[in-house]
């Protein structure tokens, strides 16, 4: 618990005014995916629409014919089934909208057989319904928008959720999902998602191939008024207007909101990496805000550390090599690889991987250079701040319960 008054947050940082304090990265993430799913009545409507569905068809007897049908139509593929939604764990929904459009046919003849063979009308009745929305163009389109999301959010919430998580990577990977998702809004993007929906849909010789046409009402201007109603005539454009952006807007905003003030610790911390300071990143003493004012029992000097780094990136590699264990891993340094989104597995050792072959030298190197060197006269605010940043663990720490017999 946070708490403000009399919180754990509260109690730790009245014993130690330097302890820092940062929310969950996978709770933040949650939270943003969330408000995501709730973005827009399409969307709801959406994640209703398959959260009843699922429960539908978790009868016993519907669930032995969706899975005779999968054993027919796709005879060289593994039985799959529909998974629940988790009202905590978001990721089942990415699961659950992966299994229901690898299976959509197999789905479909289930809703079909149930319509033709079912006595029970009610029955009948809501499974005319479930057929009626799968077979709507904006459904198809919608689950593709959605697949799209948690393609990126997945990954990235399996690698927050890591027990060894690091949490400057951590940021980095928040940053690259965010560019990911702003991305979606170019227009070769957006028509990527609209041409495998009408692909899709045609595969499977669904009812509606393409947005339909809806006649629009336009209000008659009244005697006095000035402005005409101008409305979107096209479906497809309302669609992007009123769901696609609205979505990807909303989602982003929260992203922005969770991890701000994450972001301006984490982003001054980089600032200390050996990969920013071999870049030779210009720094003006407002770009050490944050630090400063957290670790500001050590009187560091604002405007005296931003000089201090600007020499010390510099002159980088040339003061590390006199440390004589790292100096051979400089010129082997290479950058953090960029995190891709097209891979949407659960196993996440390819981004720890990253994180721990990379990174040649920590920021511990760097302070053990400055102190063993004696550069710390030289730069006794550099040396602070790093002093004060290797405090900090580098990877979240799992506390396990013991419990008594």
């Amino acid at each position: 618990m946070q708490g403000a008054i009399k919180g754990l947050r509260t109690i730790i940082q009245n014993h130690n005014p330097n302890a820092l304090h940062v929310w969950c990265f996978a709770h933040c993430l949650n939270l943003a995916v969330c408000d995501a799913c709730e973005a827009t009545a399409e969307v709801q409507d959406f994640f209703g629409t398959v959260r009843s569905l699922v429960n539908f068809l978790s009868a016993r007897k519907r669930t032995a014919k969706y899975v005779e049908l999968q054993k027919s139509i796709y005879p060289k593929e593994r039985i799959r089934r529909l998974k629940h939604f988790s009202n905590t764990r978001w990721t089942y929904h990415d699961r659950c909208i992966d299994v229901m459009l690898k299976t959509y046919k197999a789905v479909i003849e289930t809703l079909q057989f149930i319509m033709s063979d079912e006595a029970d009308k009610k029955i009948c009745d809501m499974a005319k319904g479930f057929y009626k929305n799968l077979n709507k163009f904006s459904f198809i389109v919608t689950a593709h928008l959605m697949k799209k999301i948690f393609s990126a959010t997945t990954p990235l919430s399996v690698y927050l959720q890591a027990p060894d998580m690091d949490f400057i990577q951590a940021m980095k990977l928040v940053k690259a999902t965010r560019q990911f998702l702003n991305d979606m809004r170019i227009d070769d993007n957006l028509s990527n998602i609209f041409s495998d929906s009408e692909s899709f849909c045609t595969s499977l010789d669904l009812e509606e191939k393409n947005m339909p046409i809806k006649r629009t009402s336009i209000k008659k201007k009244m005697s006095g008024e000035k402005a005409n109603d101008e409305r979107l005539l096209s479906s497809k454009d309302r669609y992007i207007s009123e769901v696609y952006n609205m979505t990807l807007d909303k989602t982003l905003m929260k992203l922005d909101d969770r991890y701000n003030n994450a972001e301006n610790v984490f982003n001054e911390i980089s600032l200390f990496s050996a990969e920013h300071l071999l870049l030779k990143f210009a720094t003006t003493p407002s770009s050490f805000n944050y630090i400063c004012k957290w670790l500001s029992s050590t009187n560091i000097d604002q405007d005296s550390l931003s000089t201090e780094y600007n020499l010390f990136s510099n002159n980088f590699k040339n003061f590390m090599k006199t440390c004589p264990e790292i100096s051979e891993n400089i010129d082997n340094n290479t950058k953090i690889d960029e995190f891709s989104h097209e891979n949407n597995s659960s196993d996440n050792d390819s981004l720890r991987s990253n994180d721990e072959d990379t990174n040649a030298f920590k920021l511990l190197d760097i302070f053990k250079t400055l102190s063993n060197t004696g550069m710390s006269a030289a730069f006794p605010n550099l040396y602070l701040a790093c002093k004060g940043i290797c405090t900090l663990p580098q990877r979240q720490q799992v506390l396990k319960g013991v419990f008594p017999n």
